[in-house]
């Protein structure tokens, strides 16, 4: 116990010595933390991470469209935004159509096999935002699921005729 009492002395000596050898204001230096690393504090690496995600939403966004000339942006990549509900799909693709390319007058032709004729006055429910060839696509995987049909969609002129037709199975 006298050993612990004397080296706990020695070592207060030893700090009371370097203390008094401190001036007032400068900078101490302990060689007990210089190994530890910089840590960043939370905030800042919110920040960064917030940034990251910025740019990667930004990447992921349409560029903007003025609306001015639609065929020149392309049928295909036009954005469609739907929001109904219980409506024929007849309806759904008419509206699609015309929020492609506004400008056109649109003929819907539909030709179905008999056995697939209803597709067309099905009610659907659709909310979405997205490019044209992406509502399509999303329109022909739910009549190939509930349906067993492949239609394909084919588009004449410039916005005057688009026809889906199907494969009836044999």
């Amino acid at each position: 116990m006298e050993r612990q009492a004397e080296q706990k002395q020695s070592e207060s000596a030893y700090l009371a010595e370097k203390a008094a050898q401190i001036e007032v204001g400068s900078p101490v230096e302990l060689p007990e933390f210089s190994k530890i690393a910089f840590l960043e504090s939370p905030k800042s690496k919110l920040e960064q991470r917030l940034m990251l995600l910025e740019k990667r939403v930004q990447a992921l966004q349409a560029p903007e469209y003025n609306g001015e000339n639609l065929e020149e942006k392309g049928f295909a990549g036009s954005q469609v935004s739907l929001n109904v509900e219980d409506e024929a799909l007849d309806d759904i693709l008419r509206s699609a159509l015309a929020q492609a390319m506004p400008n056109a007058q649109w003929q819907l032709k539909w030709e179905l096999s008999q056995h697939n004729a209803s597709i067309k006055d099905e009610k659907w429910t659709v909310v979405a935002e997205a490019r044209m060839d992406e509502i399509l696509a999303y329109v022909k995987q739910k009549v190939k699921q509930a349906h067993g049909a492949d239609i394909e969609f084919r588009r004449f002129g410039n916005g005057s005729l688009f026809i889906v037709s199907d494969n009836p199975p044999e």
